[in-house]
């Protein structure tokens, strides 16, 4: 059986066990809010700015309990951009639902759906572990049969036909963390990402199969260094955050490219 991690194991059981899963996921995303209040930093959002500017269009795939969407919101809610989140899980998006409500998040839309290569119903594994604490953030399309999980049915559908139902005029920047369903996410995008070249960052290895023909478009990957706030061209190492620049991108990111 795979063995089951977590950042901040403890602190989670511990609250998990005084509190139900409810009362669990109402807490969890209380604590998202106050730190987006006090400007404590979620992994790469110090480096949004530089990546988005006010009038882009932005979508947030496996967006969680909306802990980039507020802070996208912030650098486009005076401008013409907008975020278009997806969350399929339900105890997620009921916490993303909040969160939007919350805060008033006014240029954010938020969707109760997977992204993949295809259209229509999945089941979605969530990892459990054996006290019964439960893993939204590890939520996966990915058969994982040999770990204790719980199950959930869920509509999916592709970045392709998302931007084309939604009449989208343009994508500017992706974020993708789907725990290991990124390449199949890409898949059902090659016409949106070839035709806008947006900006990626993916929760993946540089090494990952299926990456090819975005750098036969012109991309070249980097690699997040929160520790100096920049971004590091892969060479033959990465910790963080893959990101994916083109050419243009690359022209005016030059103070943020070490």
């Amino acid at each position: 059986m795979e063995k089951l991690e977590t950042k901040n194991y403890l602190q989670k059981r511990i609250v998990h066990f005084i509190f139900s899963e409810k009362w669990y996921n109402r807490i969890k995303v209380l604590k998202i809010i106050m730190n987006y209040k006090l400007g404590v930093p979620h992994e790469l959002s110090p480096l949004l700015k530089e990546l988005i500017s006010s009038n882009c269009i932005v979508l947030d795939i496996g967006a969680n309990m909306g802990q980039y969407a507020c802070r996208i919101n912030d650098i486009v809610k005076n401008g013409k951009g907008h975020v278009h989140c997806f969350e399929p899980v339900s105890d997620n998006f009921n916490s993303l639902k909040y969160l939007k409500e919350k805060l008033g998040l006014k240029s954010v839309t938020i969707n109760q759906l997977g992204v993949s290569n295809v259209v229509g119903e999945t089941m979605i594994y969530i990892p459990v572990f054996d006290n019964g604490l439960v893993i939204g953030t590890r939520s996966t399309l990915r058969n994982i049969s040999e770990t204790k999980h719980k199950k959930e049915l869920i509509k999916v559908t592709t970045i392709d036909s998302y931007v084309t139902e939604n009449h989208i005029q343009k994508i500017d920047f992706i974020k993708c963390d789907t725990e290991g369903n990124e390449i199949n996410v890409l898949e059902g995008g090659k016409k949106t990402i070839t035709r806008h070249l947006p900006v990626l960052s993916l929760e993946i290895s540089y090494k990952s199969k299926g990456l090819d023909w975005l750098l036969d478009l012109g991309y070249e990957m980097y690699y997040y260094d929160n520790k100096i706030n920049k971004l590091h061209k892969i060479v033959d190492y990465q910790s963080g955050n893959l990101i994916l620049l083109n050419r243009e991108h690359i022209e005016r990111m030059q103070r943020i490219i070490d």
